[in-house]
């Protein structure tokens, strides 16, 4: 078997595998769909680009690729494309696509899937492990007539930067932000003050096929299935399906997504495969030379006593 970056002439590979894979970054493969695939295909031919996509030939098992994003500068990357699905059973291309990525500088190899897909003990015997859950709900089509003017949600501005960092600092788990880093910076989204109090944030990423929807809501909101159906009202009309991301530390929220009429589409667990452990290395700083000319001893005070008149 031969592991080996893509070339140009494995594009014919690439496109008829491409409808028989397994997407691991359901925020992509929802809002854009096959285009995804087509944009990390171009994107591999662009010096500096964001994906990386690994082509595994073989005589005697099936051939197959994968592909990972990572943006420079970012500690995690995202497995992203696996095709065709039967290329889990070849632990070769996993463990080649994370060296790929830790070679790229990134910290942490992140893949989303269901528990009970064939590929789930594949990248558990190629060391990922699972450091949270959650569920994607859908709703198709919100069928909204009528938007509505005086809505808690407002839309989110530069200056609440910092309270949303804090509201996701509050919410999410320690774990899962030792993996992931804080809310993206260029997503659009929704805010929810209490007065000085930031309760709720939503974060949008708006796709050809679909737009993606992260809800973060402190506990101590109130009315949450009338926030939610608020952020529906506003947001309307919606002319593509609509999915929310829901971990399990914020299951408590599902009945109010069930209530306003979404439906589970996935239920997965969201591994890690740790790539490389940060090292606190000591500063090294230098210290003056201290002079080495002896001050003069100033008289004692027992010497002053007996020479004072």
């Amino acid at each position: 078997m031969t592991i080996r970056p893509f070339s140009w002439h494995d594009t014919p590979l690439l496109i008829r595998l491409r409808n028989d894979g397994i997407c691991l970054e359901p925020r992509l493969g929802l809002t854009r769909g096959p285009s995804t695939f087509n944009h990390l295909l171009q994107d591999a031919f662009l010096p500096g680009g964001c994906a990386v996509t690994l082509v595994s030939r073989s005589e005697e098992n099936i051939d197959g690729f994968g592909q990972l994003l990572h943006r420079h500068g970012d500690a995690r990357a995202s497995l992203v494309y696996l095709a065709p699905e039967g290329i889990f059973q070849q632990a070769g291309l996993i463990e080649a696509l994370g060296i790929a990525a830790g070679e790229r500088g990134a910290f942490n190899l992140v893949a989303s899937i269901s528990e009970d897909h064939q590929g789930f003990e594949a990248l558990r015997n190629a060391d990922f492990h699972i450091y949270a859950r959650q569920t994607v709900w859908h709703m198709q089509r919100p069928a909204l007539t009528e938007t509505i003017e005086d809505s808690r949600w407002k839309k989110r501005r530069l200056s609440d930067r910092d309270s949303v960092q804090g509201l996701y600092l509050n919410l999410v788990p320690a774990l899962v932000q030792q993996v992931e880093s804080l809310p993206d910076k260029d997503l659009s989204g929704l805010v929810y003050w209490y007065g000085d109090d930031l309760l709720g944030a939503i974060l949008l990423d708006r796709g050809p096929i679909g737009t993606w929807a992260q809800i973060l809501i402190h506990p101590a909101a109130e009315q949450v299935t009338e926030l939610i159906a608020e952020f529906l009202k506003q947001e309307a009309p919606w002319t593509q399906p609509l999915y929310v991301v829901i971990r399990s530390y914020q299951s408590w929220m599902e009945p109010a997504l069930e209530q306003n009429g979404f439906e589970v589409l996935h239920r997965q667990a969201v591994m890690v495969k740790r790539l490389a452990v940060g090292l606190h290395k000591p500063a090294m700083n230098n210290i003056p030379v201290i002079d080495t000319v002896r001050p003069e001893m100033s008289a004692s005070i027992t010497e002053w006593e007996k020479n004072r008149p």
